[in-house]
C-alpha cells in the first residue's frame, strides 16, 4: 500500500467503527432483503479468500498500523440484486478500423495487500444482531482505497513485461485505463492473435478478462461466450464530469 511516511500514527478507531456497525445494522432493519445481499456478498468475499476472519490471537497478536474501515452496501441500478461492499478508506480511440474492449473482473480484488498492511484494511461484522462482533480483514485491495488504483495498476504492468506475448505486453502497457481495455487495430487477424496472448497472460496471473466486445464478427467469434459482453456497447466513465462518447460500439 501507499503512504505518506513509513510509520504512520493510526488513532485506535475501534469504537467508531462499532458505532458504523450499529448504525449500518439499523439500515438492515428496515430493509432484510438488503441484508440478506450484502451478507452472501461479505460470505462471497470470505469463500474467495478476499477477506479473512481473524481468530483471537491474530487480532492480540497486532502490532504497529491498525485501522478499522466504515463500510457499507453500492448498489448497481442495472445488476439487480447484486451489492458490493465498499469501504470509505474515455477519450477517442480509434486508429484502426477494428476495435476490442473489455475489462478486468473486480480488479483490486486480485491483487494481494502487503502481509505488514493488512491490519489496516479490517472491518467488524456478524452475521445476526445478538451474535459476537467479528473481526475481518481484507487480503486483497479494497473498493474506496486511495492507493487501491495506483497499486493494482502497478500489478497489471508487472504483468506486461512477459516477453513471450509481446502484443499483449504492449497492449496492457498502452491500451488498459484501470481495468478498462480499450484497443484497435488494423485487421481481424490482429484482433485474434492479441485476445489469444492477451486472455491466457492476465488469467495465469489471477486477472481475469469479461465482458469482450468487438465491432467485428471474426473477433467475437473467438472470445468464449462466458467472457462476452451481454451489451453491444461499453461505457467508459474517464472523469466523473467528462463527456461520454459514443465510439465503435462504445458509449
Amino acid at each position: 500500500m501507499l503512504w505518506s511516511e513509513p510509520e504512520p500514527n493510526l488513532p485506535n478507531n475501534y469504537g467508531s467503527a462499532l458505532c458504523q456497525l450499529h448504525s449500518l445494522e439499523r439500515r438492515f432493519l428496515r430493509d432484510p432483503n438488503l441484508k440478506s445481499f450484502y451478507q452472501q456478498s461479505i460470505d462471497a468475499d470470505v469463500e474467495k479468500r478476499i477477506v479473512k476472519i481473524l481468530h483471537e490471537s491474530e487480532i492480540k497478536g497486532t502490532f504497529g498500523k491498525l485501522w478499522y474501515s466504515p463500510h457499507h452496501p453500492v448498489l448497481n441500478p442495472n445488476k439487480p440484486g447484486k451489492v458490493r461492499s465498499v469501504c470509505n478508506a474515455a477519450s477517442r480511440f480509434r486508429k484502426g478500423p477494428i476495435a476490442l474492449t473489455a475489462d478486468i473482473e473486480s480488479m483490486f480484488l486480485q491483487v494481494q495487500v502487503p502481509e505488514q498492511d493488512r491490519s489496516t484494511l479490517r472491518f467488524l461484522w456478524r452475521p445476526k444482531v445478538n451474535d459476537p462482533v467479528q473481526v475481518y480483514e481484507y487480503q486483497r485491495h479494497v473498493f474506496g482505497a486511495k492507493s487501491s488504483p495506483k497499486c493494482a495498476n502497478d500489478a497489471l504492468k508487472r504483468v506486461g513485461i512477459e516477453d513471450e506475448f509481446p502484443i499483449a505486453a504492449n497492449a496492457i502497457h498502452n491500451n488498459f485505463y484501470m481495468d478498462d481495455l480499450i484497443k484497435s487495430v488494423e485487421t481481424a487477424e490482429e484482433g485474434i492473435e492479441m485476445f489469444n496472448q492477451l486472455q491466457p497472460l492476465l488469467s495465469n496471473h489471477g486477472f481475469e478478462l469479461k465482458k469482450c466486445i468487438s465491432n467485428n464478427d471474426e473477433v467475437n467469434a473467438v472470445i468464449p461466450e462466458c467472457l462476452k459482453s451481454i451489451s453491444n456497447t461499453k461505457q467508459v466513465d474517464v472523469e466523473p464530469n467528462a463527456q461520454r462518447l459514443s465510439v465503435l460500439g462504445l458509449q
